[in-house]
This record gives C-alpha cells, structure tokens and sequence, in this order.
C-alpha cells in the first residue's frame, strides 16, 4: 500500500521528530500528511492490509477478523454485514514502493482524491476516472476493460473528508511491529516514565481528585502544596495521528489536575480545534457540557519558570484578563513559539508529534479562525499519572 510512517503501540513518529526539535521543518505539511486508510478503522492502528468496504472505511485484517467473529452488523452502519463483505483494494505501486495511478504512472499523494472500483479493487486518482471514464461517458474499468457504473467508485481517500468514527476503537488489543532504531529510541523514551495509571474505581464515576465539589478543590489544592516530581504523560488521539504531551505534575500540579481530571472524564472525547492564530498557536474546544474547571470553581495561576522560551508549550485557555484567577477552563492551547509564562497558564510542552500541530498552525484558516484542514480529538489516554488514584 505504498510507503507509510510506522508506530510503536499506535503512536507515529516522523523522521524529523526523532532527529530532534529544533531541526528547520521547511515543509510540515509533507512531513506528517498521511493517508485516510492508512489507520485501520476499528483500531486506530496503522494499517498494513487492503481492506476497504463500499463506505470507504479502512480495515487491517486482524482488527476485523477479531470484530466479525463477535459480531455480524457493519460496525459504523449497523447493517448486517461480515468480514467476507470487505473488498481487497489493488494498489499499483513504482518501483519504490510508493503508489501510483495506473494510468498516468503518477505518484498518489495526500492531496488527491482516491478511488476504488468495488468490482474488481483497483484504485485510481479520481482525476484519471474523470478525464477518461466519465466526461467521455466509458463507463470501462481503466485497468481490464470490464464494465462497471459510477455507483461502483469507493472514495478511500478525500483531504476533505471527515470519518465519523467513535472515541475510542472498537476492537483493541495491542499490536507488534516491527521496529526500527528510531522507533525504539522512542518507545524506551516512553519507558523512562515508570508511573502506574490511576484505577478510578467504577462506583466512583469521577477522579476523586477532579470532582465538581469543593470537597475535592480542597484536597486538589492541598495535595499542590507538595506535589509529586514526576511528569504526567498524555497521548492525544486525533485524526491526523498521535499526539503525545507532557505534563508539569511538579510546577503546575493544579493546571495538570484539572487537564487529567478531563481527560479522565471524557471532556475532550471529539473535541476540535476551534482556532488557530497562524503561525502561533491553536485552541481545543471541549466537549464538556459545562467549559469549566473540573471542580467547577476558579483556580490560582501558577508561573512555570521552567517552561520560558520553549516552543510547543501547553496552555489552560482563559477567558479572562485576570491571570491571578482562572475561569472557565476546560479548553486548552498549543504554541508553536515560545509564549509569555507571566500571561500563559503553560502546564507542559509537547513531548512528540510536533509535526502534526505545525501542520493545523502553518495550515490555512477559515475565517472565523477555524482550519480549513479539520482535526478531531478522538480521545485522550492518560499514560502516566503521579497522582494517588484514591484517598489514602
């Protein structure tokens, strides 16, 4: 399927990441664009098979084979449906293993719009099916001659096209892959953060430490006092791929509160970026219910010397001018350059996946400030958390 960025336990790291962060990125919107069927749909994973259906969701055999022997309905449509439904698409790939459209012997790339013919799994740029099959009205396969209608084109993949998948996968297990030294490099990255995930007990519903009550302001703010001195880590799932942040537990301890608590609640389940200020930073709308605190109360501003002068910093978004109190705060920012720590709540940095926030701040906006180029927050995992899970 043509040459594609590898992940570790589904998460993406671009060449450019792994040299490092101050490495001229002259072109970001080439570095992490990457196909739609690329992902498998019911894992989230990379994909490495061919599998498509007539809806033109992507999916790995493993992650179906697993889905279709527990269940026998089209997971996003509801109909009856099995794995033997599924349509093997046959890429023509060059000698580099890039795709390529069989026809022009031109290299597919992100920007075009992919089609399959169902009948028979070959892919085609749509331009190629326009120029030579419908203006003249052919209806001919381009490949075999075969007959087939226009109702028989599967878009696998359109730039403009947004899959309305859920949160969090339908099928999870975790994957191997093969890795390359980049790769590893960064996986024992992720190890050096030996911190146990909290177990939020289920009657509990929420953190105890992020529950709209005073309650829990107050043991939130107490615990600040004496924070712990390790980070939090957080993997952002979004459309365009994975985003993994770190957390100041140790400066910011109430702002990273606050964040997890979300996170763990859901807030930011299918949240998207509801601005961007070109070349400078993007803003995440919640989905809560209420853009408040987790406790529901303002809290105090915390100053993250640490953070002065690094870029991709992670802020709370306030609605307010009063930075010695801070309202409403269940949205979030990233920089792209280095923000004032006197007039930003910053609570972290991005830790990898730089590439893929450069390419939405670098990216064109619509004019109330939104990206023309959509990117949904599927959900966020919290990876580590120095928190307690429970009182003690």
């Amino acid at each position: 399927m043509g040459k594609r960025k590898r992940g570790v336990s589904g998460v993406r790291f671009t060449h450019n990441e792994m040299l490092g962060k101050t490495q001229q990125r002259s072109n970001a919107q080439e570095i992490i664009d990457d196909f739609q069927f690329n992902t498998c749909s019911l894992t989230y994973y990379p994909n490495e098979d061919s599998l498509f259906d007539e809806f033109g969701y992507a999916y790995s055999k493993e992650g179906a084979e697993k889905y279709f022997s527990e269940n026998s309905v089209h997971p996003f449509k509801g109909i009856p449906y099995k794995m033997t439904d599924l349509i093997e698409a046959k890429f023509t790939e060059d000698e580099n293993g890039d795709i390529i459209d069989p026809v022009t012997q031109e290299k597919l790339t992100t920007k075009n719009i992919i089609v399959m013919n169902k009948k028979n799994g070959n892919v085609y740029n749509y331009q190629s099916i326009l120029q030579f099959n419908k203006l003249p009205n052919i209806w001919q396969d381009l490949i075999t001659c075969d007959p087939f209608e226009e109702s028989d084109l599967v878009v696998i993949h359109d730039p403009s096209r947004k899959l309305d998948l859920p949160p969090k996968p339908l099928v999870s297990f975790r994957k191997e892959v093969t890795e390359t030294e980049a790769q590893r490099n960064a996986r024992l990255l992720l190890g050096t953060f030996d911190i146990k995930h909290p177990t939020v007990k289920e009657e509990d519903k929420t953190w105890f430490l992020a529950r709209p009550n005073s309650e829990s302001f107050a043991l939130a703010s107490q615990l600040s006092t004496n924070p712990p001195k390790q980070k939090s880590l957080v993997c952002l799932h979004t459309s365009l791929g994975n985003v993994i942040l770190e957390l100041d537990s140790d400066k910011t301890p109430m702002g990273v509160l606050n964040f997890l608590g979300h996170a763990l609640r859901g807030s930011y389940d299918k949240a998207e970026v509801k601005k961007v200020d070109q070349g400078k930073f993007l803003e995440i709308a919640s989905s809560a219910i209420s853009d408040e605190s987790v406790w529901g109360t303002p809290f105090s501003f915390e100053r993250n010397e640490p953070r002065r002068g690094m870029r991709y910093q992670i802020y709370i978004v306030k609605k307010n001018k009063n930075i010695s109190r801070i309202s409403n705060t269940a949205d979030f920012g990233i920089s792209k350059e280095p923000l004032s720590i006197d007039q930003y709540h910053i609570i972290g940095c991005v830790k990898s996946g730089e590439g893929y926030v450069a390419s939405i701040i670098d990216g064109k906006t619509l004019p109330n400030g939104r990206p023309v180029r959509p990117c949904t927050i599927y959900n966020v995992e919290v990876q580590a958390n120095p928190f307690p899970a429970t009182k003690q």
